[in-house]
């Protein structure tokens, strides 16, 4: 390291940077995709990233009119085509469905057979598939930070899960974190809340249709399926921000939404954005249901605008759960979070429903938070930016096993954590899960 960072300095090493929050691409380019990929490729890679990302659609798109999941695509081609010693991928599977994260990590493999790759991220998936060797971080969040030693990449995942360093004797965190399995919930379904028909919206080049369903009273809807197939158009259809044209979702039903994408636009502290959109945050209700909760008290001194991607998340979710509702609905409220904040996340929504007998609607790329939080899944299929069907709810396991068939990838179970690990196309346990129509083994 110290060499690097010499070398560095002399300015005989270049880096390629990929920061993390791609929203503020449009910000720095304001040009097509084509032209910000051609005036980045300096070796002539540019074709292969575009096949490889599935980009061939946006090339003629200004990179303001990019969802958050196009962004994190064309960001990351934008990266690995330029020339450098060095590639610094920083969250890349921020927004990103599973069959993408997959893409990337194939991606940044290839080029890391002859270039150094560096990639920071919270989705264990995705780093357990493409890392030779990790480190890892911990510490005092906003305090300070300790990097581990290098470690395999197995090794070094379950002992950050662990919370224990064995090499180097230090305990990460007080408990470790367990995906081995749900926690046991009654079988039977609260009070049908919300019913939904048939509903269907027509776009310039895309069209979605869902099927019928319910909604029940203290129960967690996860919501799942490939990006581009009308996910947050459901939920902006159920919200009353997009009007339907087919089907009639029905009036006198509050609903609270967390959007996918959030941005620091308060001018203020956060103290003063929660009294803005809540009232008084000073009262004890406040403080139980969702100040220590969701963590917020140590941030509300920071100006909303000084947030990092994980604050800000940390503060919307918070915001959308601290408003008077019958139904709440978030939109991929792990981007940016790590995996500590998940489970955190996973943990205060169950107790939230449970407490407040009101259904929560989960839309998230992340397969674990899904599977802890979820009562029933609803997914998504068809032709991703053509053409989206909703499935009517269905059972957890069901749910994702069917949307885990649509990308064509099968995982398995650590033994010792538990976690899902993404068997390897073709790989025997890949085959013999494919047989037995078992996509995500329980």
């Amino acid at each position: 390291m110290q060499t690097y960072l010499e070398r560095l300095r002399e300015g005989d090493v270049r880096a390629a940077f990929k920061p993390q929050r791609v929203g503020r691409l449009p910000e720095e380019y304001d040009g097509n995709v084509g032209s910000l990929l051609e005036a980045r490729d300096e070796r002539g890679a540019s074709d292969d990233a575009i096949e490889r990302l599935e980009l061939d659609g946006l090339l003629g798109r200004d990179v303001d009119e990019l969802s958050g999941g196009e962004l994190q695509r064309v960001a990351v081609a934008a990266t690995v085509v330029a020339d450098a010693d060095t590639y610094l991928i920083d969250e890349p599977s921020s927004y990103l469905d599973v069959g993408q994260r997959l893409a990337v990590a194939r991606v940044l493999e290839a080029l890391a057979e002859r270039k150094r790759v560096v990639v920071v991220d919270h989705d264990l998936i995705t780093l357990d598939l493409m890392a030779d060797t990790v480190h890892l971080l911990y510490g005092e969040p906003g305090g300070f930070g300790v990097v581990s030693r290098p470690l395999s990449t197995r090794r070094g995942i379950n002992q950050f899960l662990e919370g224990h360093l064995r090499a180097e004797n230090v305990r990460i965190r007080e408990e470790a974190i367990d995906f081995l399995r749900r926690p046991d919930r009654p079988d039977d379904d609260g009070e049908p809340l919300v019913e939904f028909p048939t509903l269907s919206k027509e776009f310039r080049s895309f069209s979605l249709r869902t099927e019928p369903g319910t909604i029940h009273s203290g129960e967690v809807l996860g919501i799942l399926g490939r990006n581009g197939l009308g996910k947050t158009t459901f939920a902006e259809m159920l919200a009353d921000i997009v009007e339907p044209d087919a089907g009639d979702v029905g009036g006198g039903v509050r609903i609270s939404y967390k959007p996918q994408y959030v941005s620091p636009s308060f001018d203020g502290s956060v103290r003063e954005l929660f009294a803005t959109e809540t009232g008084d945050v000073r009262s004890r209700g406040f403080e139980t249901r969702i100040e220590r909760p969701f963590d917020i008290e140590p941030l509300y001194e920071r100006d909303v605008r000084d947030l990092s991607g994980g604050e800000l998340q940390r503060v919307s979710i918070a915001l959308a759960m601290a408003r008077s509702a019958d139904v709440y609905l978030l939109d991929e409220p792990s981007a940016y979070l790590d995996v500590d904040r998940r489970v955190s996340l996973a943990t205060q929504l169950r107790a939230f429903v449970e407490r407040e007998d009101a259904p929560c609607l989960v839309i998230d790329h992340d397969l674990l938070l899904l599977n802890y939080v979820s009562d029933r899944t609803m997914v998504f299929e068809g032709e991703p930016g053509r053409r989206g069907i909703g499935r009517s709810p269905q059972s957890v396991h069901e749910g994702i096993n069917r949307f885990l068939r649509t990308v064509d990838v099968t995982f398995r179970r650590d033994p010792n954590t538990g976690r899902p690990r993404a068997n390897k196309p073709g790989s025997q346990k890949d085959r013999e899960q494919k047989r037995s129509d078992d996509y995500y083994a329980a």
